[in-house]
């Protein structure tokens, strides 16, 4: 069995050794981070909370595996918990959250800290999580504003999110663990397919990503390269399973932020075992009347935006 660790014993203090705990991962998987790694460094390891880094490890395959897949929780411990609870249900032994984490919500710190103390979860970055962790941003940009000064308020509160959510992960010491994510996650399952997990698409955490109506040539050029059978991204927010160029791309949906009608968090299950696999697409209801009260009592500079998301199925 291979040791998995996934949160950082100095992330926070609401998290004691006992609730960091060694997982024994039963798949075999390599992560690749890109950015952050040096041409010598590992692609394949596992996040260690004494190292404070990815170190290497063996693979391993097991007889049987369920793969729960979310992105997008954007800060949203509520509808996290919810889907953790359905997959732990469904008999999900293994988890990616695939980026977008804990911005653009009311709850980074517990976000984080749930996901940390997940068994068997490994989680990447998005672009939301490069602006928390550096000066980039969303638009509008100062130049957008100089052009139409009425996008100066929305401007104001795009910075103001960020910061705000910087803030609260660094007083708590969490900025470290989400600096050292990976931008990518590869499995291979029992029957050989190759599964890549990325937040937008292959080598990018933004851009126009998988989407069910994004041309065919569009989204395979977006593909090509990735070395995988199944390519499973998030940051659309917009559930997705097509076929494109020999390439399955799949689309979990989003936890939380929804984009359309359909309020409830979005997730999928990888079921595989030495015959095959399949992709099981999944809704899961959670309490929105408390996310909405704590996203309101949470100070987020950003809540009636954010809110607002919520309303478009009401």
């Amino acid at each position: 069995m291979v040791p998995l660790v996934t949160g950082d014993r100095r992330a926070s203090s609401s998290l004691t050794p006992s609730t960091l705990r060694t997982i024994e991962s039963r798949w075999n998987w390599t992560s690749d981070s890109r950015v952050s790694r040096s041409p010598s460094s590992p692609r394949g390891g596992f996040w260690s909370g004494t190292a404070g880094a990815y170190e290497p490890c063996e693979g391993w395959h097991s007889d049987f595996v369920r793969l729960g897949i979310i992105s997008d929780i954007h800060g949203n411990r509520i509808a996290l918990q919810a889907v953790l609870a359905d997959g732990h249900a469904r008999g999900v032994d293994g988890w990616w959250a695939l980026g977008d984490l804990v911005a653009m919500g009311p709850d980074p710190v517990a976000t984080a800290e749930l996901l940390a103390a997940t068994p068997g979860l490994i989680a990447t970055r998005g672009n939301t999580e490069r602006y928390v962790l550096t000066r980039d941003r969303p638009p509008p940009h100062p130049h957008h504003v100089r052009a139409d000064p009425s996008l100066l308020d929305r401007l104001v509160e795009v910075e103001a999110s960020f910061s705000w959510t910087r803030g609260a992960l660094s007083a708590c010491g969490w900025l470290d663990w989400l600096g050292a994510l990976p931008l990518e996650v590869r499995l291979d399952l029992d029957d050989r397919t190759r599964v890549l997990g990325v937040h937008a698409s292959p080598g990018r955490d933004d851009g126009e990503g998988i989407t069910p109506d994004r041309p065919e040539e569009a989204l395979a050029a977006a593909l090509a390269g990735a070395d995988a059978d199944i390519v499973v991204a998030g940051h659309t927010h917009r559930a997705t399973d097509r076929k494109v160029g020999g390439i399955r791309a799949v689309n979990p949906g989003s936890v939380s932020n929804p984009v359309t009608d359909e309020l409830r968090a979005g997730y999928v299950i990888v079921h595989s075992d030495p015959s095959g696999h399949r992709v099981e697409h999944r809704r899961v209801d959670y309490e929105l009347g408390a996310f909405l009260d704590r996203l309101r009592e949470s100070g987020h500079p950003g809540h009636e935006h954010l809110a607002a998301m919520f309303r478009r199925g009401g």
